[in-house]
């Protein structure tokens, strides 16, 4: 099995596992979550001047063939805002292609341990984006980067305490939102 996968619950699976009885997900309009393994953020703040750093930092994970598991950038104030996460063996990698590049370095922050957590909201729930953040701050879970669509709600947090994530996630679903 390949280390970079991660574990999906579908409602499909659900349904499958209880029989035709109808699931906690079915109930509450979610259609799945997904929890990834432990991954390695990389947050970069910088100027819009150094926009070319970051493309040759994500030019060079691609040519050593470095999965980006998650990546946002934003351009705010001047200021570009990228956050990328990868896998834990190809740290020591990413460490050296930071160093390879004048300045780099000092501008990122590394954060270990952490893992995504996905929410599918069924038809395009949005609603689901503030109760789920309302949900993980109210049990002090870590923040760590959050992305959204009109079918998944992505949350980076602390891989550390995904038991806590689970049970977030749990009484979250349960809670006839």
């Amino acid at each position: 099995m390949n280390s970079r996968r991660s574990s999906t619950i579908t409602l499909r699976d659900t349904w499958t596992a209880t029989g035709g009885k109808p699931t906690e997900m079915e109930t509450t309009g979610m259609n799945g979550l997904k929890l990834s393994k432990e991954l390695v953020q990389i947050r970069f703040q910088r100027p819009s001047v150094l926009v070319g750093q970051n493309l040759d930092f994500l030019e060079k994970l691609t040519d050593n063939k470095i999965n980006i598991a998650f990546l946002s950038w934003v351009v705010a104030n001047g200021e570009i805002q990228l956050s990328c996460c990868i896998a834990p063996e190809d740290y020591y990698q990413v460490l050296a292609i930071l160093a390879s590049q004048p300045g780099l370095k000092e501008l990122s922050s590394i954060k270990p341990s952490v893992c995504l957590l996905s929410l599918f909201p069924h038809k395009n729930r949005l609603q689901y984006l503030a109760q789920s953040l309302n949900v993980l701050i109210k049990l002090n879970l870590p923040i760590y980067g959050l992305a959204s669509s009109l079918s998944s709600i992505t949350f980076v947090t602390d891989y550390r305490r995904s038991h806590d994530t689970k049970n977030t996630l749990k009484t979250f679903l349960s809670s006839g939102l």
